[in-house]
């Protein structure tokens, strides 16, 4: 006797793609060039293979089916071949970290997901672009060390334990590395120095655009992390990547094809998926819906967005028909969108993105802020231009995301500490990652139990994060560098399933106070802040000197010393208080002069 005996057929409606639950059953809808499709059932012992109905295109296949037994699986086969659901929801996946699936688990997707939600009219935040202070963080590296003392390390429901850690820090958003269902088990090479075995870590490769990461928790247990958040007045952005997958298939629908029907590689992973076509395009945006309305996030942060850009044969659009459809969605209208303007094919479009109501990641300004206050000579203009949002291709330089770190490259502690990157750890031969980091050792390189390299170390690190927060845009930080974390000079740690990525919570928190203080500043002080961006005057407002800045606005004068001697300052006579300060103690004022140490900064106002 079959399982599935007691199944009726109907005809069905031939939209929404995906599967949709009816009054009695569900309803199939499936795109396809091909004209064999069949609906697959399974319940892991017996399959059962259910003809399809065709739309008048005769690309949308669709099927009712009611009396579905419990805990059914579904997936297509066409023209022979199993086929998953590019919008399922959600896998029988693992659900425990580093638990390989077997080779059907991305190919069946679940018929039933989670029950009803109560959101208890929990409304976003909506906070204003301008106002952001972003924090990048990944979901598991967060909590997975048992230093953080939670119930579910390494999860959704975890890392709400730590919402009072966030609000205290002063960060009212929060960028998620990617929580798209991905197999961290698809990277198995083994570290050759502990013989551990290594992970994608990260998850920078999806099976899915629609399914929640089981590992970090379920559907509700996100919905429940981000309604916390809202509550505490914190915004939810996703980092996605709609730029290649785990495991693609040969269709040109999907996927950028050469002429040999072979794929193309603009992501460096491999393939490349096509944005601009009618299905892929109409793809990316159903799921950027499906998560801005039935999970509430607030945001988007686009991984390698360059290869939004890009149609048949990789070629560059100038108004890719995705970048149209997302700017004129009325759903995505109060969501806000942040590309990495770039891919992996040397593609890069920083100013493009603003053109379809965009935020861009700023690597221009981060990499002057990397080499003036390393110490590199004749910046000093650039340095202050990208401090006033005036060096970069921007219409509005509020559309800039400003940063220091990310994910990607050393950690702020490590920037200041290794001039290479020492990834061998990662098993390909240091091969891996980004030699032009524009970083320093601060005198030794790696590890040091000198007393002046460390204080060095620490002053151009406070350097860094005053530049960050003076800057016009939006800021974003990256978790682990409020207490200095440090990945030991790795900086592509994308597969360090370990301290390196780990947030180790019992590390005394160097910088946390210094970071607080600069957020209150930013907010205590937009007006002035406006004014440098908006009245900066280089010839009437400004003393350049090598490797120095003062700036004198108002009553306020920032000084930014990058040079490797200390320099006595004169100040304009008056009295004057010191709002902020990156040297070890705090400054003195004596007949109006300052003495500034080497590879510091300070921010002064006049008292009336």
């Amino acid at each position: 006797m079959s399982i599935f005996q007691n199944i009726e057929i109907k005809k069905g409606l031939n939209t929404p793609l995906g599967i949709l639950k009816t009054k009695n059953g569900y309803n199939f809808v499936f795109f396809s060039d091909s004209k064999n499709v069949q609906l697959v059932l399974s319940n892991n012992k017996e399959t059962k293979e259910i003809p399809l109905n065709i739309s008048d295109d005769e690309k949308i296949f669709h099927v009712e089916v009611i009396n579905i037994p419990k805990n059914t699986l579904y997936g297509y086969k066409v023209d022979g071949n199993l086929r998953q659901d590019p919008y399922a929801r959600s896998f029988a996946s693992p659900t425990t970290w580093g638990e390989k699936p077997s080779k059907d688990t991305y190919l069946f997707a679940k018929v039933e997901n989670d029950k009803e939600f109560d959101w208890e009219n929990v409304k976003k935040p909506n906070i204003k672009s301008d106002d952001l202070i972003i924090y990048e963080m990944h979901i598991r590296g967060f909590t997975k060390d048992k230093t953080s003392d939670v119930k579910i390390p390494g999860s959704f429901l975890g890392l709400i334990e730590k919402i009072d850690y966030l609000k205290d820090l002063g960060v009212n958003a929060i960028e998620l590395q990617p929580i798209y269902e991905f197999d961290e088990t698809s990277y198995d090479r083994i570290d050759p120095d502990t013989q551990k075995r290594l992970y994608n870590y990260w998850g920078y490769s999806p099976v899915s655009f629609f399914s929640i990461m089981k590992r970090y928790g379920t559907e509700n247990d996100f919905k429940t992390f981000v309604k916390e958040l809202h509550k505490n007045g914190i915004e939810v952005i996703l980092d996605v990547v709609y730029n290649h997958v785990e495991n693609p298939i040969k269709d040109k629908n999907y996927f950028l094809l050469d002429d040999k029907n072979n794929h193309l590689n603009f992501s460096g992973c491999g393939n490349t998926f096509n944005s601009n076509s009618e299905a892929g395009s109409k793809l990316i945006l159903d799921s950027l819906i499906y998560f801005a309305n039935e999970f509430k996030v607030d945001g988007f942060r686009f991984d390698l967005a360059s290869i939004l850009t890009r149609t048949d044969g990789g070629k560059v659009l100038e108004k890719p028909k995705i970048l149209e459809m997302i700017k004129q969605e009325k759903k995505l209208k109060n969501v806000k969108l942040i590309a990495e303007p770039w891919d992996a094919a040397s593609l890069h479009q920083l100013g493009f993105f603003e053109n379809f109501n965009f935020l861009e990641w700023n690597d221009k300004s981060r990499d002057i802020f990397r080499k003036f206050i390393r110490g590199d000579k004749n910046l000093e203009k650039e340095f202050l231009n990208s401090i006033a949002g005036k060096n970069s291709p921007f219409k509005n330089a509020k559309s800039s995301i400003n940063y220091v770190t990310c994910h990607d490259g050393f950690s702020l502690y490590d920037l200041v500490s290794f001039e290479n990157k020492k990834n061998l750890s990662n098993a390909e031969e240091n091969r891996d990652g980004n030699i032009y980091n524009f970083s320093s050792n601060s005198g030794i390189e790696g590890p040091s139990n000198d007393k002046d390299i460390e204080a060095l170390r620490i002053r151009k690190a406070k350097n860094f994060m005053l530049a960050l927060m003076l800057s016009k845009g939006i800021p974003m930080l990256f978790m682990g560098d409020e207490y200095l974390h440090t990945k030991n000079g790795n900086n592509n740690t994308w597969c360090q399933d370990n301290s390196l990525n780990y947030f180790l919570w019992d590390s005394k928190k160097k910088l946390f106070e210094f970071i607080k203080s600069l957020i209150k500043f930013r907010f205590d002080y937009q007006k002035f802040l406006c004014s440098i961006f908006e009245n900066l005057s280089i010839e009437k407002d400004v003393q350049i000197k090598d490797r120095f800045l003062k700036i004198n606005l108002h009553d306020f004068v920032v000084i930014f010393n990058s040079n490797d001697k200390e320099i006595n300052i004169d100040l304009d006579k008056g009295n004057y208080k010191i709002l902020l300060y990156t040297s070890e103690s705090k400054n003195e004022i004596k007949d109006n002069k300052i003495l500034l140490k080497s590879f510091s900064s300070i921010v002064l106002k006049k008292q009336d």
